[in-house]
């Protein structure tokens, strides 16, 4: 078992997590590193033949860690009801300092039935969050077994956009951009910046975005 392999994936995993100019470039990083840790072209005894490895269950562990720091480090958009038309709010370290901390996530499930019901919304979130984050940036690159039953056509989450690789190329975009033509970086910078204004209360609200005229 490699485990220096291991680690440069966690590195990787620590700068897709905290975004910024590198994203992109950790990420393809990413769809080259996490099949090296399988056999080429493994069944699926071979796959889970790692999955279940005390190698892989710690790799597990601290690359999950390192998106759920990543979700407590910035403030997040948190439903705190049930209702689906109620709006989301900010959450964070200044308006829930005691909700809004990396043990949220982390305690064992007994410990979280005392959690108040705006702690527990922010812990199913940042659990969403990170189960997410660690299939778009670990799972979903896991090789395919080829001994794998054929799956039925029908729709699925994983043929839907990619919001980590999405976000890695309009990164990448964005610095090629600013390296070579100011002026359309900044035209870009300006147009996401009026798209997210445009979009976050849809989003928020759990409402679809409707297309611009």
């Amino acid at each position: 078992m490699n485990l220096d392999l291991y680690r440069v994936i966690l590195a990787d995993l620590e700068t897709v997590a905290q975004g910024g100019i590198t994203q992109a470039e950790a990420f393809a990083n990413l769809r080259d590193s996490v099949p090296a840790i399988f056999p080429a072209e493994p069944t699926q005894a071979e796959i889970k033949a790692v999955t279940d490895s005390p190698e892989w269950k710690a790799f597990d562990g601290q690359a999950r860690k390192i998106f759920a720091k990543a979700y407590f480090s910035a403030p997040r958009m948190v439903r705190l009801s049930d209702d689906k038309k109620a709006a989301a709010v900010q959450v964070d370290n200044t308006t829930h300092r005691e909700e809004f901390i990396l043990d949220t996530w982390s305690e064992d499930n007994k410990a979280s039935k005392s959690y108040s019901p705006i702690r527990a919304k922010i812990r199913k979130a940042s659990q969403d969050y990170v189960r997410v984050a660690f299939r778009q940036n670990v799972t979903m690159l896991i090789p395919a077994a080829i001994d794998a039953p054929e799956k039925a056509d029908i729709a699925t989450d994983e043929k839907l956009p990619d919001p980590t690789g999405t976000l890695a190329l309009v990164t990448q975009a964005l610095q090629i951009l600013s390296e070579k033509k100011p002026d359309g970086a900044l035209a870009l910078l300006n147009g996401l910046d009026s798209l997210v204004k445009y979009a976050r209360p849809y989003v928020a609200e759990g409402k679809a975005i409707p297309a611009k005229a």
